[in-house]
């Protein structure tokens, strides 16, 4: 023992698990002829003892696997009781409906667990349908023919488990006494070995470290997994993660491995081993999900908030009171009611679904905020992979005089339409203009001529979301909107105010060229037609509308629709070719083609977590050598066909839920459009019943003619709903009914 160290019993680390009959004795003033001080004295000792608590076996002796090598034929066998065992214990899966049969119906829910993978033989047809059948003559037959490939239910189970173990049965199904599958309890193998510790007294363990542990008695049972962690290796695990900082509230068992600190730490306590790693410290560290519960354990005592939305906000609110501004980062964390689009939205942005609140956070540091009022050349993009639940928003560049390439700023967002991206844009100027006095300049907005290119932001590179350039341009449009007095460099007859979103966009937007030739690269049409589409990225083009034409006619549809996703964007052609836009030419030839400098954060932060795992033969090896697993899981087939099944189901489950949703919302369209089309209808019944008694004044025929079309108008809407309904025929769990009127259903049964 190191007396320096925080003194234990070593029992602590044994892998036989100890317990009553247990005590300590009451007399101090033991010793032992063994534990003796640096000068050959004797040393007080304290005794203790504790029972040995034996492990778990199966109470049942017979189950559906051979351990042994299995021939084609069995492993067949095996796999196919393994699936159905699976679904006698996950079931359907589905939520129970008073009344329904017991068997799925295809006129009834269709949410009830479907699975075709046995019609694409994945398993043995015949030997399936006798268990699902409970056909016991054709499963005795079946099994017999198949001892002689080494299958057979019948033999004797093997399956052990330590007694620290929270499995209460076993993870392989038995048949019990009526051919029947369950899954059998674990029953204790007692034991009754004895564990006495001689401990020298506090005062003496420094001319003394050492402990005498004596186990009388034989152990009636096989010998523990070595699934405990000495406290001691336990206790510098949590000082690690401990010291982990900013790291902790993502770390993973994967990440954890290859954590400089943990390397550093390997390397110290093998210093003289060859590429050591955390196994080679404790084998029980090889299962990472004895890693994650530490990893759990620390995150909650250093985050009480959690690390979701409530831990950033309490981070937020720590920040705030305990940094000074100079170290704030966190900037911005809010949760607004959902973003609705704006009025006369052209649908070309991304849209969002559900009406869960928008939470937005930026983060930049105030020195950030110094360096973005000094760029000129802005990058941006949108990444899905990093933060569950967010899209994360990045705005970089680079800097000219040093040639470094910055991150501005992070923002996280929940939604991706344009007037999500409007209000980042706002917050972005508003905590630049709170940290240097003034908010961001634009060279077509600020600048004091068309030869100006010292004031502002010159151009902006991103690829062609319809959320994140229209945004940018609502932005500019709301800028705009404060200076009516001013007119438009580019086009002086336009007062700026004048200018849409598209028309600033035109102004300052460049699209990425290696997101405009990637879809060109991988668009289903031929070659020389790819080449019209890359000629359109240039600065001018000899014959650009002509060219444009003849991508449609000659690439088919998918030549058609390239070109009408360009028009439908409203800001793409222009965005390619610099003839087409206000951007000066010398700023298009110095800016940025490509937002490459964004990507490659993004993939910088996408590669967190995929490199440096656990090689899965070190795995192997070690579960032969040790028994133990790389995850807490049982390792038997039954648990990945469980698990298959579960997943199966779940996502049918979902994509149906998701469908009543629809549902629900086309309900709720058809009934308004109804409702305002039988209100349309009475109003010109009752207009033009007025008409047909009276000579009516030309502002009352107004008035008819006015009523008219709205009826037409909600005719339009009812109808364009009533479509939408009629695609729904057939979606859908079946729980959720789907109004249609009785004329149309009519139509169906036609």
């Amino acid at each position: 023992m190191d007396p320096e160290k925080e003194w234990y019993n070593p029992c602590n680390a044994f892998a036989y698990s100890l317990g009553e009959p247990r005590g300590a004795g009451r007399n101090s003033s033991i010793y032992c002829d063994v534990l003796r001080d640096t000068g050959g004295q004797l040393v007080p000792c304290r005794v203790s003892h504790a029972t040995c608590q034996g492990t778990s076996w199966d109470a049942i002796q017979t189950r559906v696997r051979y351990e042994g090598a299995l021939n084609q034929d069995a492993q067949l066998l095996e796999k196919t009781i393994s699936y159905w065992a699976a679904l006698l214990k996950t079931g359907c899966r589905a939520p129970p409906q008073a009344g329904s049969q017991e068997f799925y119906d295809k006129n009834g829910t269709r949410d009830h667990l479907l699975d075709y993978s046995p019609n694409t033989g994945l398993y043995e047809v015949d030997y399936l349908r006798a268990l699902v059948n409970e056909d016991h003559e054709e499963i005795l037959a079946i099994e017999e023919e198949a001892k002689k490939s080494g299958f057979d239910p019948a033999i004797p189970c093997t399956v052990i488990a330590n007694h620290s173990s929270v499995r209460s049965r076993c993870p392989r199904p038995h048949r019990n006494t009526e051919g029947q599958l369950e899954w059998a309890p674990m029953t204790r193998l007692t034991c009754h070995s004895l564990f006495r510790v001689y401990q020298p007294l506090e005062e003496h363990r420094k001319t003394c470290p050492k402990v005498l542990i004596v186990c009388s008695g034989q152990h009636t049972h096989p010998i523990p997994l070595p699934t405990k962690t000495p406290p001691t290796i336990r206790s510098e695990i949590f000082s690690i993660l401990h010291d982990m900082d900013y790291d902790l509230p993502d770390m993973t068992p994967r990440r954890f491995l290859r954590h400089p600190s943990v390397l550093r730490y390997v390397e110290h306590q093998l210093s003289n081993c060859r590429s050591p790693s955390l196994t080679d410290i404790h084998i029980s560290l090889a299962n990472r999900d004895h890693l994650r519960s530490y990893i759990t354990q620390v995150q909650k005592s250093s985050f009480p908030f959690g690390t979701g939305w409530q831990g950033m906000l309490h981070l937020k609110t720590t920040q705030d009171s305990e940094l000074l501004l100079e170290d704030h980062y966190i900037r911005l964390a809010v949760e607004l009611p959902h973003v609705y689009e704006l009025e006369g939205s052209s649908g070309d942005e991304e849209e969002d679904s559900g009406d869960s609140p928008f939470r937005l956070v930026i983060c930049m540091l105030p020195e950030n905020s110094r360096r973005l009022k000094e760029a000129q050349y802005l990058q941006s993009d949108i990444g899905f992979k990093r933060i569950q639940g967010f899209q994360e928003f990045e705005l970089g560049g680079k800097d000219i005089q040093s040639n470094i390439t910055l991150t501005y700023c992070r923002v996280f967002l929940t939604q991706q339409s344009a007037v999500a991206h409007q209000l980042v844009f706002q917050e972005i100027d508003r905590i630049i203009k709170l940290d240097t006095g003034s908010p961001l300049k634009w060279r077509h907005l600020h600048g004091t001529g068309l030869d100006d290119l010292k004031t502002g932001i010159l151009q902006w590179t991103g690829d062609q979301h319809g959320g994140q350039a229209k945004g940018l341009g609502l932005h500019l449009q709301q800028l705009a909107q404060q200076m009516p007095d001013q007119s438009d460099l580019h086009e002086p007859h336009r007062p700026l105010s004048t200018l849409t979103e598209y028309d600033h966009l035109r102004r300052v937007y460049r699209l990425c060229t290696v997101h405009i030739f990637r879809n060109i690269r991988t668009s289903s049409v031929d070659e020389h037609v790819k080449n019209m589409m890359r000629s359109l990225v240039c600065v001018e083009h000899d014959d650009f509308q002509n060219t444009v034409e003849k991508i449609q006619t000659s690439g088919g549809k998918a030549g058609h629709d390239w070109v009408q996703d360009k028009i439908r964007s409203r800001f793409a052609f222009p965005a390619m070719c610099w003839a087409h836009s206000f951007i000066p030419r010398v700023v298009w030839q110095n800016g940025d083609a490509t937002s490459n400098i964004i990507e490659a954060l993004h993939a910088d932060v996408n590669s967190e977590g995929c490199h440096c795992s656990l090689m899965k033969s070190e795995s192997i090896k070690i579960f032969k050598s040790t028994g133990i697993r790389p995850s807490y899981s049982s390792g038997c087939q039954v648990d990945n066909l469980i698990r298959s099944v579960k997943r199966k189901a779940d996502a049918r489950r979902k994509q149906l839920s998701a469908q009543d949703a629809k549902l629900k919302g086309l309900n709720s369209r058809l009934q308004s459009t109804k409702e305002a089309l039988d209100k349309a209808n009475l109003r010109v019944s009752r207009i033009a019943g007025r008409a047909a008694s009276q000579y009516l004044p030309s502002s009352e025929s107004n008035v008819l003619n006015r009523a008219v079309k709205s009826m037409e108008r909600a005719n339009l809407h009812y109808s364009k709903a009533l479509h939408s309904s009629l695609l729904g025929i057939g979606t859908g769990t079946g729980r959720v009914g789907l109004l249609l009127p009785s004329s149309a259903v009519a139509a169906r049964r036609l």
